[in-house]
């Protein structure tokens, strides 16, 4: 029987920015609107699997949402946060296209969190909804978001549209050549 890796990722940023859509159109293959926000949970269900054939190579990916109620700075929130990160071979730091403020947050507040309690982690940038530029409009540019990927230490900057569903593909067989270039002794994979 072939042996077929585990990787966990944990996909974070500000609320409404597209993370759970962007988890459900890898996982159904489909896009969903209105789709539910995800409050108080971790998403950790086996069905939250995904398997992936990367470079010819067979890859299972867990899906972690990062729950909200853990962005209080509050000391046993702390501890939470560390065992949320403490199982993570990869992040996904997530922004909407369309709001500038979802950008700013990452090295405003998301970083500084990571490097608290996932520091040495690999990380990708990933600009959502990218379906919703449009010339002339003042989004969030490619070159922006690519700046910010390299002011955090990111591996890749990365856009995809849950709604057409392109790009969707190349941010998770990323996320899973990033976390294969990684030493083994320096990742966390659960089998």
């Amino acid at each position: 029987m072939l042996f077929t890796p585990k990787y966990n990722i944990i996909v974070v940023g500000d609320r409404n920015v597209g993370k759970s859509t962007l988890i459900y159109g890898k996982l159904k293959n489909k896009f969903v609107d209105p789709l539910p926000p995800t409050l108080n949970t971790i998403q950790t269900d086996i069905n939250n699997q995904i398997k992936l054939n990367v470079d010819s190579k067979p890859a299972k990916l867990f899906n972690w949402e990062y729950p909200f109620w853990l962005i209080d700075t509050d000391i046993v929130y702390n501890k939470l946060k560390s065992v949320v990160y403490s199982h993570c071979d990869l992040i996904l730091l997530c922004f909407d296209i369309s709001n500038k403020d979802s950008l700013a947050s990452i090295s405003e507040k998301w970083i500084q969190e990571i490097l608290i309690f996932a520091p040495g982690i690999p990380l990708i940038v990933v600009g959502l909804k990218s379906d919703l530029r449009k010339d002339g409009e003042i989004w969030v540019s490619r070159h922006e978001g690519k700046q910010m990927a390299d002011i955090v230490g990111a591996e890749i900057y990365l856009e995809c549209s849950a709604k057409t569903g392109i790009g969707i593909n190349q941010v998770y067989d990323e996320a899973v050549r990033t976390i294969r270039k990684i030493p083994h002794n320096k990742t966390c994979t659960i089998q």
